[in-house]
């Protein structure tokens, strides 16, 4: 948050903010016909307005003094402040439960029909190898073995992968 035109912060507040202040020098030829103390406040003026501070915050809550100055501006909005901040945390948490739910629905769905077809290859080929159709129903059967040790090898992988980016996210829990 920038703000301009508020005096410069006092030393309680430097620990937590650094403000810079910029010094202005207004030319002579602007100051033509205005008298010697004049000059002087007008430079003040000048200056306190040109001021100005940048505040970061990180997080939806704004730190305890901008807090203070909402409740001073607005009386009760430190509580909605908070209350949105519930709210839109709780929401994650719903969003985020239901995607995980979805997921585990479609990879369950997933699963059964990928049982089905690899009983239903099986079945195919026991029943053409029965029939004397061995080229045929070796393939088949080959077939639904390949399936299922590609369907094995990939969980792995993603697995490992999962792994590797737990492991990244825990040693460098600052980068996404």
């Amino acid at each position: 948050m920038a703000t301009q035109g508020e005096p410069p912060p006092s030393e309680e507040d430097s620990d937590i903010i650094e403000a810079e202040s910029i010094e202005v020098v207004i030319p002579d030829e602007l100051l033509e016909g205005v008298p010697e103390e004049k000059r002087e406040e007008i430079q003040q003026g000048i200056q306190e307005f040109i001021y100005s501070r940048i505040e970061m915050t990180s997080g939806p809550i704004p730190n305890p003094r901008q807090l203070a100055q909402y409740e001073k501006a607005m009386p009760g909005s430190g509580d909605r402040i908070f209350a949105i901040t519930e709210r839109e945390q709780k929401h994650d948490h719903e969003m985020t439960e239901k995607m995980l739910n979805a997921d585990i629905k479609s990879q369950a769905t997933a699963l059964h029909y990928t049982f089905i077809v690899v009983v239903l290859m099986i079945s195919l080929g026991s029943l053409l190898l029965a029939l004397g159709k061995d080229v045929a129903g070796f393939a088949i059967l080959a077939a639904a073995a390949v399936s299922v040790g590609g369907i094995f090898l990939r969980r792995q992988s993603d697995k490992k992968k999962l792994a590797e980016a737990e492991k990244k996210q825990i040693e460098n829990p600052d980068q996404p």
